[in-house]
């Protein structure tokens, strides 16, 4: 399983790392990464084949379709001809169909069942699809969390009140890291506010949740407020800044309440 589940892992991230990039306008680094996740979805591909790994064909297949937005691609050709080699005839229709789904969506077709107006939650159900795994049961705590983890993929929304603002990863509990591990996405589990220039902290199970009661037990009152500029955005600019000023400050909680930890419980 070496080999194959790293490969495995490698190519459920691709679809969520190139929507970072698209969100970011990052245009040439989507591109040349694509063709790269091509090439990595076509060995996955290989081995499935070679191992009868059915779904793991499919799940080729589904994050090939995702690195592009045209019919006229060597992702979509490599799909086809991919899709109607398989010799499971129900698999090889299912494929079909999802090839068929990419198109439409290409075209600008509302396709049903399609969630609308969040592309981070549209990755997650392509690779549920390419899976098995069933996301319509709204009571499964997997489900509710991949929701968490597809909203608070990126945390701009909060951080834009405040240049002291910092949100990090708190606790991960056994579901939200069975996500990290099926969908490659880190963002299930709990989530801490710090002031940096203050040293508040709050911890909670979503991201706007945790915001809104540090917001008032905090900002409210805070005399050092200092919103971001209208134009800022949480980009790979922004992240690498982050990283550099608040390394230390993250890395004094690890392990700890208000830090990066692993639980037995959710």
């Amino acid at each position: 399983m070496g080999a194959r589940g790293a490969l495995t892992n490698i190519v459920k991230a691709i679809p969520i790392f190139l929507t970072q990039l698209r969100s970011e306008e990052l245009r040439e680094y989507e591109v040349a990464f694509a063709g790269s996740a091509l090439q990595i979805c076509k060995l996955a591909a290989w081995i499935s084949v070679e191992t009868g790994d059915i779904e793991g064909i499919v799940l080729a297949i589904l994050s090939a379709l995702l690195t592009v937005h045209s019919e006229d691609s060597d992702a979509l050709r490599w799909a086809q001809e991919t899709a109607q080699d398989i010799a499971d005839d129900a698999t090889r229709a299912d494929a079909l169909q999802v090839v068929e789904r990419a198109k439409k969506r290409w075209r600008g077709e509302k396709i049903p069942g399609d969630y609308q107006g969040d592309t981070i939650w549209q990755v997650m159900q392509n690779i549920a699809t390419g899976i098995g795994l069933d996301l319509t049961d709204e009571n499964s705590p997997l489900v509710r969390d991949l929701r968490i983890a597809a909203r608070d993929n990126n945390p701009e929304r909060v951080l834009v009140h405040c240049e002291h603002l910092l949100a990090t990863q708190g606790a991960i509990g056994p579901t939200a890291r069975k996500i990290r591990r099926l969908f490659s996405i880190d963002t299930a589990g709990s989530k801490v506010i710090h002031c940096t220039m203050h040293d508040y902290h709050v911890e909670g199970r979503e991201l706007n949740s945790a915001y809104t009661e540090f917001k008032r037990v905090h900002c409210d009152s805070c005399p050092d407020a200092k919103p971001r500029s209208s134009d800022w955005h949480y980009d790979t600019k922004a992240r690498q800044i982050e990283k550099a000023e608040y390394s230390e400050f993250v890395a004094r909680f690890l392990g700890k309440p208000f830090g990066l930890r692993y639980t037995d419980q959710d």
